[in-house]
């Protein structure tokens, strides 16, 4: 076998593998698609009542994200000029 034959079955291969992995990724963002409509459905016929009034009460909060509201910081720059 030649040396570009070589070259050309290793980039074969490697593209087998890429194409492969594709596929395991399409799968999940099909499962992941797939849980997303079944809780928007969910969402979607849950009425108020259903709903917990305070999802979060007895939680310790504390680091959790969902307790900040963005980024609060402000910055300011100042510029001089000499003369």
């Amino acid at each position: 076998m030649s040396e570009m034959e070589e070259r050309l079955l290793v980039a074969v291969e490697k593209l087998a593998e890429k194409v492969e992995r594709m596929g395991l990724i399409q799968e999940k963002l099909e499962a992941m698609d797939k849980k997303l409509e079944n809780l928007a459905g969910g969402a979607a016929g849950s009425t108020v009542s259903d709903r917990d009034p305070n999802p979060d009460a007895g939680r310790d909060l504390v680091g959790d994200s969902r307790t900040t509201s963005g980024n609060n910081s402000k910055s300011s720059s100042v510029t001089t000029t000499q003369g």
